[in-house]
């Protein structure tokens, strides 16, 4: 008989006035990067009058509203301890935004420009040097920047694609972050629409500080005027948004077995699902659909996709062959018909109808989406529109947003390990999205001639980094395999087809689902439910803890990892524990727990300590659309390791459990951001130790802002601990939490409601 695993109740640490300690101290002396002489200086004087220069007309035209240069820095001097704001100031041009790695956008006018020169040609402080020996080069903002990948042409084209329906342009107006400024700014634009005879663009609300209009049946001659005027930062059309689909495999009709009803008592969680709608008077998905919001006409409607998606989210692994690599976890559905039947649903239509749908349902905290811009792949410098506008929901609401990565569809089709594909098979927009969970697709087995091998990334399945290379997709689940052709005959995912029939399909828009379905389930099992940071950490520790050693290069395809199932979730067995923290972190506070608590059983004779330790890091950071790549405005680290007494007579912590992955140890802050993931909100530690010598552990907890960054607000975070025993031996929960109760910390157990068993 196969003995009953013991599933013991994870620990959730309250915070202790003890626990706040001052923050290590750093600075010092600011830093040169290289001479500072004469030539120096009237060179950059020089690129700044050429500045003045280029915008003069505009300056004489539009009284008060002013223009924007780029400042390009030094790649040694990117960090935010060298940036150059003792000269780009109120005073001269203060920095209200950045466009890529080391690019800062500054406010200019006249005056401040006369100033920012003589700063340049006079300033003797040593940070005012300093200042300057950090910049390379000062540019106008041109049409060239307004364009991006884009030309007049380019742009033309999109325009006349459909003469019956034109598309709209998309302008997003420069946000200078001064009222008067501001004001000045959207009268020149006002005017400039007047002067084309065109109407006022209609203004849309995507997040804070995003100011982005739209310009109905615009002619190619208002193209250049648009896109060289003085506030415009990007011109472009609306992106028009897909469900992924492919053209599923009928295989037979469905039965009661396949598809059992609600059982009687139980209670589900809730899940959104947005999409193509399901099968109206469907027998099997009638129980589990809750309500219903329709956006498309019946005429336009083609509820396939839809119903494949609301299959797998209630009964994903049954449907599967109880397959044990799909969830067994079911979910009710709040059913949003949002995509018609020929995907032409344009980014402001599902803005609004998310805009309406939200407060509808604010019993709602999941919510699906399995669509995509299949050839708007993401960015290193900059997240798309339509992520901060998700961004922005789920701070408002209060939720959490599940996306797919997206498909690549270009034949043959990656084997694994993948060819080098360039950037084509990078995630589409809005997986970038910094508060969503973004899901890539696993193999779940394997055909004759399948691609890829059982547990492999789907050949299909697009890979990350996000922008500033976040880790994205955070999890890879099952969505199927296929030949290098993309035929996927008896190696697909199993689902409700249309008609009542079981259908077989593949994509990252399956995998969502069940991601989305577990999510809901943890917020359902707990008694309370939990903070987003905390849902977040839970799975993506539970894939850390499923899986093997992380490398760079796996975390672009797998994400990090495959979360077990529910239970293996939400409890410990006896050779590990897993702790919870969530304090706030204050500016100008650093939080820590010492001593911490290494169990007995897992020292050697001479106290040396044998053991794994797993850490996920999870919080919201305040975020500025303006920014670019410093999106992300505070950054929290996390240290843990030994902290002993040195020959000093002082305590002096020893970082033992590094960033995951491992092979992260460059210097200068493009790599910290590029390979350490510096400014991510989701962080991932992890370390086997063997023979390691300390007396006492600490964690520690510290919080860094960006420099144009101010605020009072303490920040919460989810850090999920596991310290477990590799021999899967040791009595390792039951010490520490004897520890835990000696030391006076204070404990209460993970609340989970009756349907998961655990010995408390």
């Amino acid at each position: 008989m196969k003995e009953r695993k013991i599933l013991l109740p994870i620990k959730v640490v309250s915070t202790q006035e003890r626990d706040w300690v001052p923050p290590s101290s750093g600075g010092g002396d600011p830093k040169m990067f290289g001479d500072v002489n004469q030539d120096t200086r009237e060179s950059l004087v020089s690129e700044v009058e050429l500045v003045n220069k280029h915008f003069q007309d505009a300056f004489k035209k539009y009284k008060g509203a002013p223009a924007v240069a780029r400042v390009s820095l030094k790649k040694k001097a990117l960090a935010k301890s060298h940036r150059p704001d003792a000269i780009l100031n109120k005073s001269t041009c203060p920095i209200i935004g950045a466009t890529s790695f080391g690019e800062l956008l500054v406010s200019v006018q006249p005056h401040g420009l006369e100033n920012l020169a003589g700063q340049l040609r006079t300033t003797r402080t040593k940070e005012g040097i300093a200042a300057v020996s950090t910049i390379q080069k000062i540019a106008p903002y041109t049409t060239s920047e307004a364009l991006g990948f884009q030309s007049i042409q380019d742009l033309s084209k999109e325009i006349d694609e459909n003469p019956k329906n034109p598309r709209p342009l998309k302008l997003r107006l420069f946000y200078h972050k001064n009222p008067p400024l501001d004001a000045h700014l959207l009268a020149a634009f006002k005017q400039q629409a007047e002067d084309l005879g065109i109407p006022m663009p209609k203004s849309i609300f995507y997040a804070e500080g995003m100011k982005i209009y739209s310009i109905p049946e615009i002619k190619r001659k208002h193209l250049a005027s648009l896109a060289s005027f003085i506030g415009t930062q990007r011109l472009t059309t609306f992106p028009r948004y897909q469900v992924l689909k492919t053209a599923s495999i009928f295989l037979r009709p469905v039965d009661i077995r396949d598809f059992p009803p609600p059982q009687e008592g139980t209670e589900y969680p809730l899940v959104g699902l947005i999409d193509s709608g399901t099968e109206p008077g469907n027998p099997f998905l009638s129980k589990w659909i809750v309500d219903r919001e329709v956006y498309v006409p019946d005429n336009y409607t083609d509820f396939a996709h839809g119903t494949f998606v609301a299959g797998l989210l209630i009964h994903a692994r049954l449907l599967n062959g109880n397959n044990p690599l799909f969830p067994e976890v079911s979910s009710k559905i709040v059913d949003v018909v949002a995509v018609p039947e020929k995907d032409d649903l344009t980014e402001p239509q599902l803005m609004e109808i998310l805009e309406d749908v939200l407060p509808k349902h604010r019993d709602v905290k999941i919510w699906n989406l399995s669509l995509a811009i299949p050839d708007k792949i993401c960015q290193d410098d900059a997240f798309s529109d339509m992520a901060m506008f998700l961004d922005r929901l789920q701070d408002q609401y209060g939720v959490l947003f599940v996306v797919a990565c997206g498909n690549y569809e270009e034949l043959p089709l990656r084997s694994w390990p993948p060819e080098d594909l360039g950037e084509a098979d990078r995630i589409c927009s809005p997986a970038d999205s910094v508060r969503a969970i973004s899901v890539g697709a696993i193999a779940h087995r394997k055909g004759s001639n399948s691609c890829v091998e059982e547990g492999d990334p789907s050949p299909f399945s697009r890979r990350g980094p996000g922008p500033v290379y976040l880790p994205k997709p955070e999890l890879t689940l099952c969505g199927g395999n296929c030949d290098k052709n993309g035929d996927y005959l008896q190696s697909g995912i199993i689902s409700l087809g249309k008609n009542g029939g079981l259908a077989e399909d593949i994509g990252t828009s399956f995998s969502t689902p069940l991601a989305c379905s577990l999510l809901a389930n943890i917020g359902g099992a707990l008694s309370e439910m939990p903070s987003m940071n905390l849902m977040k950490a839970l799975v993506i520790h539970s894939a850390r803890l499923s899986s093997t050693k992380l490398t760079t290069f796996d975390l672009r395809y797998r994400g990090f990892g495959t979360p077990s199932d529910l239970p293996n979730i939400l409890t410990c067995e006896p050779w590990a524990a897993t702790l919870i923290f969530e304090p706030e972190i204050f500016p100008g506070r650093a939080f820590e727990k010492t001593p911490f608590p290494i169990p007995q059983c897992l020292r050697g004779p001479q106290g040396t300590v044998k053991a794994e330790i797993v850490m996920t890091l999870v919080y919201n950071p305040p975020l500025d659309p303006s920014f670019g790549p410093e999106y992300c405005r505070r950054n929290i680290d996390i240290s843990f390791g030994t902290y002993d007494v040195g020959k000093d007579g002082k305590r002096k912590q020893e970082i033992k459990i590094p960033s995951e992955p491992e092979d992260i140890n460059h210097r200068y802050e493009e790599n910290l951001v590029k390979y350490g993931f510096k400014w991510s909100p989701v962080k991932a530690y992890r370390k086997s130790l063997v023979r390691i010598s300390g007396e006492q552990w600490r964690l520690y907890v510290k919080m860094t802002d960006r420099k144009e960054f101010f605020s009072n607000e303490p920040q919460r975070i989810a850090l999920v601990f596991t310290i477990l025993d590799p021999e899967r031996k040791q009595p390792v929960y039951d010490e520490i939490v004897r520890w835990m109760n000696r030391a006076g910390w204070i404990t209460n157990d993970l609340r989970i409601k009756e349907k998961i068993q655990v010995r408390v």
